[in-house]
């Protein structure tokens, strides 16, 4: 009788790797989700000042 004794060992090797890419994959998605929350809000946000009038930026503001 011959027994493969690598192959739970093989196994386990691709599962961890399937298990880092997965984790990478979402971390990278998450990244990506963030970086378009914040361009969308950031869009928003300008598009409300500038209806309203306001300026936030360094000259605009009065030094006394």
């Amino acid at each position: 009788m011959n027994i493969d004794w690598k192959a739970p060992f093989e196994l386990a090797f691709e599962l961890g790797l399937f298990l880092v890419g997965a984790i990478l994959v979402i971390f990278v998605v998450f990244v990506a989700l963030l970086i378009l929350f914040g361009l969308v809000r950031a869009f928003f946000v300008a598009l409300r000042n500038a209806k309203s009038g306001k300026s936030n930026s360094i000259r605009s503001k009065k030094v006394v």
